[in-house]
């Protein structure tokens, strides 16, 4: 199977390779295929909590906070932080056996999270689960967009980007169906020690080392594939890694930029301590806040570090008006989504009073159908809009998507059967695809080619830390608070204001933006 790397029709370089956006048609369908197996499996172990939430608060004890910490915060910490460094591994070395070890090391730690007996031990699991699934999207994107055109990039990037919907829809519908069915069969496997939740835990760990495998055949596309077989990337890696966890990333801005980057980086800790101990404070929830402090100062001390090591990198991304506010402008659809994909199954099995397994068939269709249909839509739609407003297309088609969803949300909360709530929330889901397709490809537009890996990662951190390390928890903390889960969801949508600010910000800034880009391109071009 490696040898389709190097096959298709076109012009062969010296090296005997034909150049990545020549490979056959048959040989980058395989790639984006992968990838939406791997992505699959990747929303799937993520998400499953979904449909394991109710269970797992009885057997535990715990509270919605807690079970927003496991689905976003605890999760989220290391995945977006090792990231960045996995990233420029990504962008230095073969991609399919990273891809591959990634695949296999979340897929064992969604295993062992089914052995766990309490709160913490679930929490370092969803950790480790984080770690792994870092290696996705910076690989996804980056491969990706060497294969495809800039015209063709948001439709290969939408069947990739229909994992994360189908991989949700495959863990509320067999999950739900694995724990309704778990009480009869684990007399038959003298298991039933095991509740069952850990056995979807177990089970759903399983297929990802069968896709590790096909993604390790995979082979390399890159046209630098010699550059990426030489040169140290693991050392790079651990060093990237030094300027990201403290309190290595400390000693390291003291070596690099003095007395003054290391004092910046104190007052920096020194107000995330006291907003953590504040905010500890006022919920109780220590896990979350410690985690949210760390994750937000590690990724402001490697910002700190990147302008003075790769300054290119820097006003292309973290430095760029268009980029910032781009991402910043996506976390609010971001966080809509993420919240009312994970939390819309619990709120469905409140509010008509079911257990998982009878609710999963239907819900699960539904979110799939709809995400998917919306997600394969937002790719032909992104590549028509940017054919006639340009690159800042994607940016619109967020914000129209929230504001749709913010409509129907208003519907879901009043249906009045399980099945027209199911049709509802996968308009919304359906909407929440649209956008995730285009949005991918706008950090391809603001980089050089040899930073797209890196560039995906650093937006992703972006959306991740905001997203993710708040919206679940948010949505949980004041359903713990108000008693109302439909509260907690609905709050979500006051985002739509900020959304709309950073939206324009980033659409006026982006001429400027592309600009640059092409400056560096013509300079690196010699």
């Amino acid at each position: 199977m490696s040898d389709l790397a190097s096959s298709g029709s076109g012009t062969v370089a010296a090296s005997g390779r034909v150049p990545a956006r020549e490979r056959s048609m048959a040989y980058k369908l395989l790639v984006a295929v992968t990838m939406l197996l791997a992505n699959i499996m990747n929303y799937a172990d993520r998400s499953v909590l979904s449909v394991l939430a109710e269970p797992m608060k009885a057997d535990l004890g715990i509270t919605d906070a807690q079970i927003g910490v496991l689905y976003g915060t605890s999760f989220v910490l290391l995945n977006a932080l090792t990231g960045i460094a996995l990233a420029r591994l990504a962008d230095n070395w073969l991609r399919n056996r990273l891809l591959g070890i990634g695949v296999a090391f979340w897929s064992l730690m969604t295993a062992l999270s089914g052995l766990a007996s309490g709160y913490t031990q679930l929490a370092l699991a969803r950790v480790g689960v984080g770690v792994g699934e870092a290696t996705i999207s910076p690989i996804g994107h980056a491969m990706l967009a060497d294969l495809f055109e800039a015209k063709q990039r948001s439709r290969a990037f939408s069947i990739y980007l229909a994992g994360p919907f189908v991989g949700s829809a495959l863990c509320i519908a067999v999950g739900g169906w694995i724990l309704g069915s778990w009480p009869d069969a684990c007399g038959t496997y003298g298991l039933c020690s095991i509740k069952g939740w850990q056995i979807v835990f177990i089970l759903f760990g399983l297929p990802g080392l069968v896709i590790a495998v096909l993604a390790w055949l995979l082979g390399e596309p890159a046209d630098d594939i010699e550059r990426r077989k030489s040169g140290r990337p693991i050392a790079d890696t651990f060093r990237e890694l030094s300027n990201i966890i403290p309190p290595f990333s400390f000693v390291r801005l003291l070596q690099g930029g003095g007395r003054q980057a290391a004092r910046a980086n104190i007052k920096l800790t020194a107000i995330l301590t006291a907003i953590a101990a504040v905010l500890i404070w006022l919920t109780g929830d220590i896990l979350q806040w410690v985690l949210v402090a760390i994750g937000v100062q590690s990724a402001g001390s490697w910002i700190q570090g990147l302008k003075r090591r790769d300054p290119d990198l820097y006003h292309l991304t973290v430095g760029s008006r268009a980029f910032a506010f781009a991402a910043l402008a996506m976390a609010g659809p971001s966080v809509v989504a993420g919240s009312i994909g994970f939390w819309g199954v619990p709120l469905a099995l409140r509010t008509f009073n079911l257990a998982p397994e009878e609710a999963g068939k239907t819900l699960g269709l539904a979110i799939g159908a709809g995400a998917l249909l919306g997600t394969l839509a937002g790719g032909f739609l992104g590549d028509f809009l940017r054919r006639r407003i340009g690159a800042t297309a994607p940016l619109w088609i967020g914000f129209g998507a929230l504001i749709g969803s913010a409509a129907l949300f208003g519907l879901l909360v009043n249906a009045p059967s399980l099945q027209s709530y199911a049709l509802i929330l996968g308009m919304i889901m359906a909407l929440g695809g649209l956008w995730t397709a285009p949005s991918g490809t706008l950090p391809q537009e603001l980089v050089l080619p040899s930073m797209r890996a890196r560039g995906a990662a650093i937006y992703a951190l972006t959306l991740t830390l905001i997203a993710m390390s708040t919206g679940p928890y948010a949505v949980g903390r004041l359903s713990d608070v108000f008693g109302s889960l439909t509260l907690g969801l609905g709050a979500m949508y006051l985002l739509i204001p900020v959304s709309a600010v950073f939206t324009i910000l980033s659409a006026r800034a982006f001429p400027e933006a592309l600009r640059l880009r092409e400056e560096m391109a013509k300079a690196a071009r010699g």
